[in-house]
């Protein structure tokens, strides 16, 4: 130990070259306090951003009229779902009404495939029911179906229809009615 103090006191080089290093090891410390100095505040002004945002928020008064207006809203739209007990008596439902609005409009000809239930968005109360009615086109029985599927009380949504280029006397249409359950 000795040996190095005196190499020190007789080596101006050495003396230099530590003090050299003393001095990066120091700049490296306030560059690396300067960087999280600037994260610090980045997290900072991200943080009072924020809560200047839940501050106005919270600062609106007509939540309680937009919460009233959405449970209305959702009470509407429930009313006009279909209702049925079980998803068999669901798509049996569903069949019914089509075969009767079919036969209704006097479309003749038609292939009525009703499709397998899904259940939406993993909620087990609420079900898809679609159905394909494939036939030979007339317009104005056609037409008249699609009025009586617009004007059903409760929702029924035409999904696809293909109408006949010239010379083709088939149409499909693919339609679905949206269920929920009840007790």
């Amino acid at each position: 130990m000795q040996d190095l103090l005196n190499e020190l006191r007789a080596n101006t080089r050495l003396r230099l070259g530590i003090w050299l290093i003393v001095f990066i090891l120091l700049l490296y410390g306030v560059l690396r306090l300067n960087d999280y100095q600037k994260n610090l505040s980045k997290q900072y002004e991200t943080a009072r951003q924020q809560l200047y945002k839940l501050e106005t928020v919270a600062s609106e008064t007509h939540w309680q009229k937009r919460q009233t207006e959405a449970e209305k809203l959702k009470i509407d739209l429930e009313t006009q779902l279909w209702q049925a007990s079980s998803q068999g008596l669901a798509r049996a439902d569903f069949q019914s009404w089509l075969s009767i609005a079919v036969r209704r409009v006097k479309l003749v000809k038609t292939r009525m495939k009703v499709e397998d239930i899904e259940v939406l968005d993993g909620k087990p109360t609420l079900w898809k029911v679609s159905a394909r009615i494939d036939g030979t086109f007339q317009a104005e029985p056609l037409t008249a179906l699609l009025r009586d599927i617009a004007n059903n009380k409760e929702v029924i949504v035409v999904d696809h229809l293909d109408i006949p280029a010239r010379g083709s006397k088939r149409f499909s249409l693919q339609v679905s009615a949206y269920f929920q359950a009840h007790s």
